[in-house]
């Protein structure tokens, strides 16, 4: 753990039941004058938009819909959208919908703020100065990305990634009338991604004391409410709950970066289109099979969340970390008989066993390795792969 840190994190967040009531509040501190509203098409199909058009509705506020989002963006539609800002002369951005969206609309406040094409503005700390303003209303509760400071946009065979503190948006409401609706193998596959930042968050090379307890009670939460909204997808507080933990998951990480997890979730992501929440549920209990000697100590703290008062009471410490992972293999289990989300990764269809080799070379380049406890060789990830098998 470092001694020394720095945790950012200026992003306002409201939440709570109906919290959408404070949107034309906060579209008038703001100085919004004409509202454009990112989504995608499964969004605006199922009218999943619906709360935050009707408040905009009811207090006349002009806004215009950009729903042409592909599910891991791109830059085509970045472009399309900065075409549509401009003619509507709009001056003030909303999010509405999971991580594709939110970060194709960071990517979109870059390009009507900024001269230029996007790859000019690649990168860390690449944007001058601060964007249009912007608010953030998720629609799953896994990604975090409300509260980052990461946009990471398709563009062909790659992923353009922008990071700066000036993609962050001023606001993130959190309203579980937003996720109400979502479906089951969504939701679980979503906690998965949440649980991931936060245990990925704990471990990593970069933790440090406000990341770790920001994940520590963000687990705490999700491993609550999870199985609760897993039998009613109407529990309100519930889901609440686990909009919550996904914020705080995002903060965490945010602050202290992620693992081999994502390296590997990020390299079958983008070659080969499995969703990045399903990669983090594959891989998680694997890499953490593979890093525990490392961070033994860390597994055994995370592992009072997992156990019972007597399974943790009667193990040693070893013993508690290895019941730690076997629970969350055990959890992934119980969500593919409820959810259908595949546990293994043979089941996503979209890999074959061929393919290992050009996977592991494109985890072993992925920036998140460099937090990993440890640098896997080429060979042990390819096991990792294989074990997810």
């Amino acid at each position: 753990m470092f001694n020394n840190y720095e945790f950012f994190s200026p992003v306002r967040i409201l939440s709570g039941i109906a919290t959408l009531k404070c949107l034309p509040e906060i579209i008038h501190k703001l100085d919004g004058s004409s509202v454009f509203i990112m989504t995608d098409k499964g969004i605006s199909a199922a009218n999943a938009h619906e709360p935050v058009i009707n408040v905009l509705n009811e207090n006349t506020i002009p806004f215009v819909i950009f729903d042409d989002i592909p599910p891991d963006g791109s830059v085509n539609a970045v472009y399309s959208a900065r075409e549509l800002y401009e003619k509507h002369r709009c001056n003030l951005i909303i999010a509405i919908g999971g991580g594709s969206v939110i970060d194709t609309s960071k990517a979109l406040n870059i390009a009507v703020t900024l001269p230029g094409d996007l790859e000019k503005y690649l990168g860390v700390n690449n944007l001058p100065h601060r964007l249009k303003p912007s608010i953030i209303i998720p629609t799953t509760a896994g990604t975090g990305s409300e509260v980052t400071a990461v946009a990471v946009v398709a563009d062909k065979h790659k992923k353009l990634i922008f990071n700066s503190p000036y993609l962050m948006a001023d606001y993130a409401l959190l309203d579980p009338l937003m996720t109400l609706n979502l479906p089951l193998y969504i939701t679980a596959m979503t906690a998965m991604d949440a649980l991931t930042h936060c245990i990925e968050a704990y471990t990593c090379n970069g933790r440090n004391p406000i990341s770790s307890e920001l994940a520590f009670s963000a687990i705490k939460k999700i491993l609550l409410n999870l199985p609760i909204v897993m039998k009613d997808s109407q529990n309100l507080e519930s889901r609440l709950a686990l909009a919550e933990a996904s914020t705080m998951a995002g903060m965490a990480f945010s602050n202290s970066m992620v693992g081999l997890t994502h390296s590997l979730a990020h390299a079958l992501g983008v070659n080969f289109k499995v969703p990045h929440g399903l990669c983090c549920s594959i891989f998680l209990p694997h890499v953490l099979e593979f890093n525990k000697n490392y961070i033994l100590d860390e597994l055994s703290e995370l592992s009072l969340l997992f156990l019972t008062e007597n399974e943790y009471k009667s193990s040693s410490k070893q013993n508690r970390v290895e019941l730690l992972i076997k629970k969350i293999s055990q959890l992934k289990q119980e969500l593919e008989e409820m959810s259908k989300l595949p546990s293994k990764l043979r089941s996503t269809n979209k890999v074959q066993l061929d393919d290992f080799n050009f996977i592991a070379k494109k985890a072993l380049v992925d920036g998140s390795i460099i937090y990993n406890p440890v640098k896997p060789t080429r060979h042990e990830v390819i096991e990792i792969l294989e074990k997810a098998w």
